[in-house]
């Protein structure tokens, strides 16, 4: 059988992680990297002496990494030495106005009392409530699926799942969206930095049911129209 090579052209993250995949099947890979370091975004670089981190400021799944370098055999553990931080964020509107997030939501709840007021600590514990249900219904049917399609979605998110999507309005904007929990602007405001992306998934799922039903190129034009007006 013939030798199977590949050549990658990037060794930021997906390059490395796609380079491990294919070794671990057998593939004789080649990772071409311009910098003289690799990582792409998450890298460091010394300023006046002083080294600093740029990226990613938290890993939130660590089981992807685990994952992968256990389907080749390897552990993370091995590699690299994790350590949790209590304060995962530290946002700044001004000299005095300062709100520390933290890896435990009972001490954010009580940050965000403290910050905005106890009705908001309210809200933030009914917001992280349901963000809990959402990752939970997506997360094998999407989060952790290797190639999703509408009819393994739907079958794995199940009729409770599908309505719990919808009732999130993804054809509502992001800022009115956020706002049935938080009414302080500057929440708001960082709320909305933070699930964005998670925002952009659940468009990707509405995305892969409307594309079964009308031509792609009319559901192209109909979801590029709604996101750029609602999706953020």
């Amino acid at each position: 059988m013939a030798e199977r090579r590949v050549v990658i052209v990037g060794a930021g993250m997906a390059g490395l992680a796609a380079a491990i995949d294919l070794a671990g099947q057998g593939v004789r890979v080649t990772l071409l990297e311009k910098d003289a370091q690799v990582g792409g975004k998450n890298h460091q670089k010394i300023v006046a002496g002083q080294a600093m981190d740029s990226g990613p400021t938290v890993i939130t799944m660590r089981w992807v990494f685990e994952d992968l370098l256990g389907g080749v055999g390897l552990r993370l553990d091995d590699f690299v030495e994790l350590k949790p931080l209590p304060i995962i964020a530290r946002h700044a509107w001004s000299a005095e106005e300062r709100l520390d997030l933290f890896a435990e939501e009972a001490a954010s709840a009580d940050a965000i009392a403290e910050f905005s007021g106890l009705a908001e600590a309210v809200r933030f514990r009914a917001f992280s409530q349901e963000a809990r249900r959402v990752y939970h219904a997506l997360e094998a049917a999407y989060i952790r699926a290797e190639r999703p399609t509408m009819s393994s979605m739907s079958q794995d998110i199940g009729l409770r799942g599908l309505s719990l999507l919808a009732g999130l309005g993804p054809f509502a904007s992001l800022w009115k969206s956020l706002g049935r929990y938080f009414h302080d602007p500057r929440l708001r405001q960082l709320f909305a930095r933070l699930v964005e992306k998670f925002w952009k998934l659940v468009f990707e799922y509405f995305w892969s049911v409307g594309e079964k039903f009308i031509s792609r190129s009319l559901w192209k034009f109909v979801f590029e129209y709604f996101w750029s007006f609602f999706g953020r």
